[in-house]
């Protein structure tokens, strides 16, 4: 490992400082860590740099990912201040329930970038009113719960680099963990060096698991030294000491080591403690230890799933979860449940079973019913792009088939919003083998915009299932293709509501419209003007969330100087504080031609379908 960071070292200081590395590379680590302009030499070239004569590697630039593998390009912050670029940092979301705005924002946060430099060339260099990137890096990450990712970013720095901050964010990631065997011997060893009473508490919640009562009573004496004046770490130390206070009332500030010292209380936490939680919270919740009883099972299910949503778990930690699942017994005389009972009766705990009846059976046509159930179910209950995510590997398992046409919808949309754009043109050009024409007309009329915004247009264009041979387009969109679509919205609309949107079935229709062209434009599309006549006549369709002039108007100036990380920041900031599909047009539309101008083009099309998806589209 110690070689691994000499090498890295290297690497960075030739991006940093424009000196080329040669040689191929290799990747020894999972996950990868990298830094920018290349990683570890498999063999040096004769004319290799060596480490001494570059000086320490610059911690800043560090990352998992570069542009090579899952992230953005070295060049991140190119042109744009060091005061900015913290600021942008420190400012971006961390909580949303959007997977692609999400997936985007640890992207920015985890990726190796050269970071800014000074006249001459050389790094720019935090002051003593600033803090280091990597070291917001770390703290944003922590906030989103992405613990795996700011302890691999800490443990690749060289040997004792790590800032006392850096060091108590891993702690507080093993503490949202539940991981008290790591967090205990890395507070033990902390305890040796400082006496910080931060790393003291911990090493009283320790002593305190560990039945050492006396001792932990001896540091909490020590803290009444430091006038810490903590009332949750004080309530949790008497019912951990085992006695019997008064309820706790709740969090004023939860952080990681009261959270887990409440969650070992088993006492429950207070009333509000979960409501507008961020997803570091939710998801220490769903670490917590699962007791024995159905109901211990099924409020760790319920805290997975809220976790999950909201970005505190990894949809594959859900589907872990669920596959996990043990319900009650069924008693002799009950039937088992059924596809339609689980729907009937939703909960956590029938999503899982769900997710089991799906992921169990090798039958196409009947895992495709499950699933089309279980995603009107997750639509329903509010978490229907997750359910996408989660569900998408399984239709990927299931070969479209005439008999299949009903499912083509629903695999389509799921496919679509999880990023997997050829796996959903296989089954949305399987609709030219239908054999019930007139409903795979209605069925390609529902789903061609959403092809066409995530980017496949040869695919989406102007034919449908009756035409030709093919369903390959042109540039242009076909103005009877839109007016089929939005025929199929309102008969929609008219059959089935507006969903949660309680607004006028004409005025919804318009919305849809006004967000639909306006990604499209966003994109690129070349929308002919006569498309938006109705809509500027009466704009009451552009409702929505409305997007920060001054977020919207640095973000144009970040474009337009090929700023991507900034431009990146904005673009989030954009869509900060509403649900996907709860945006203005403006607003999605705004940031995705944000992303797009500065070289995005595949992050720009997925947040525009997920947009879409969300809203209804």
């Amino acid at each position: 490992m110690t070689a691994l960071r000499v090498r890295v070292g290297v690497a960075l200081l030739a991006a940093a400082t424009g000196i080329g590395l040669s040689g191929s590379v290799a990747w020894a680590d999972d996950p990868v860590r990298l830094l920018p302009g290349g990683g570890t030499p498999a063999t040096a070239a004769p004319n290799a740099i060596s480490h001494d004569s570059l000086g320490p590697p610059v911690p800043d630039a560090l990352g998992l990912l570069d542009a090579g593998h899952g992230g953005l390009p070295a060049t991140l912050w190119a042109n744009t201040d060091r005061h900015d670029i913290l600021s942008l940092l420190a400012s971006v979301p961390v909580a949303s329930t959007s997977p692609a705005r999400a997936a985007l924002t640890r992207r920015l946060l985890l990726t190796s970038a050269i970071p800014p430099t000074v006249a001459d060339g050389k790094v720019q260099p935090p002051d003593a009113a600033t803090s280091s990137l990597l070291s917001v890096r770390v703290a944003r990450l922590l906030k989103m719960g992405a613990t795996n990712d700011v302890r691999a970013l800490v443990e690749a720095l060289p040997v004792g680099s790590a800032t006392e901050d850096m060091r108590r964010a891993v702690e507080d990631s093993y503490l949202i963990d539940n991981d008290t065997d790591h967090a205990c011997h890395l507070a033990s060893d902390a305890n040796r060096q400082t006496t910080d009473p931060y790393w003291l508490k911990v090493l009283v919640f320790c002593d305190l698991l560990a039945g050492k009562r006396d001792k932990a009573g001896l540091e909490i004496s020590l803290l009444g030294e430091t006038k810490d004046d903590d009332p949750v770490f004080s309530w949790a130390t008497e019912q951990l000491s085992g006695g019997h206070s008064v309820t706790l009332g709740g969090f004023d500030n939860p952080q990681p080591l009261t959270m887990a010292m409440v969650r070992a209380t088993g006492r429950g936490y207070p009333a509000g403690t979960l409501v507008d939680a961020q997803p570091w919270l939710l998801r220490a919740v769903a670490k917590a230890k699962i007791g024995p009883s159905v109901g211990d099972r099924e409020a760790n299910l319920a805290a997975s799933e809220a976790a999950a949503r909201n970005g505190g778990i990894a949809i594959t930690e859900l589907a872990t979860a669920f596959s996990a699942f043990t319900p009650a017994p069924v008693k002799p005389s009950e039937p088992p449940k059924t596809v339609a009972d689980l729907v009937a009766h939703p909960s956590a705990s029938s999503d899982a079973l769900l997710w089991q009846m799906a992921n169990a059976t090798t039958d196409g046509p009947q895992r495709a019913e499950i699933i089309a159930r279980a995603l009107e179910a997750a639509a329903h209950q509010n978490w229907a792009l997750q359910a996408d995510l989660l569900y998408a590997p399984l239709i990927e398992k299931i070969t479209p088939a005439p008999t299949l046409l009903s499912f083509v919808e629903p695999a389509t949309r799921a496919l679509l919003a999880s990023g997997n754009l050829p796996g959903a043109l296989v089954w949305y050009q399987s609709l030219q083998q239908a054999t019930d024409p007139s409903k795979a007309i209605q069925i390609h009329d529902a789903l061609w915009p959403l092809v066409r915004l995530a980017g496949g247009r040869l695919a989406a264009g102007d034919a449908s299932p009756a035409d030709a041979n093919s369903f390959e387009g042109s540039k242009r969109l076909n103005p009877e293709r839109l007016t089929a679509w939005q025929a199929l919205m309102a008969n929609r609309v008219a059959v089935d509501g507006d969903g949660d949107t309680h607004e006028p079935p004409a005025r919804h229709i318009k919305r849809l419209q006004t967000l639909l062209l306006s990604l499209l434009t966003a994109l690129g599309e070349p929308v002919p003007l006569d498309e938006w006549s109705t809509l500027w006549i009466d704009p009451t369709g552009d409702a929505g969330f409305a997007p920060s002039a001054a977020r919207w108007q640095a973000a144009r100036l970040a474009m337009r100087d090929k700023q991507t990380g900034a431009t990146v920041a904005l673009a989030l900031m954009m869509l900060a504080g509403a649900e996907p599909g709860e945006e203005s047009a403006m607003a999605v539309s705004s940031a995705v031609e944000s992303l797009q101008r500065v070289g995005l083009d595949s992050e720009a099309h997925l947040i525009a379908v997920e947009a879409a998806v969300a809203a209804g589209l």
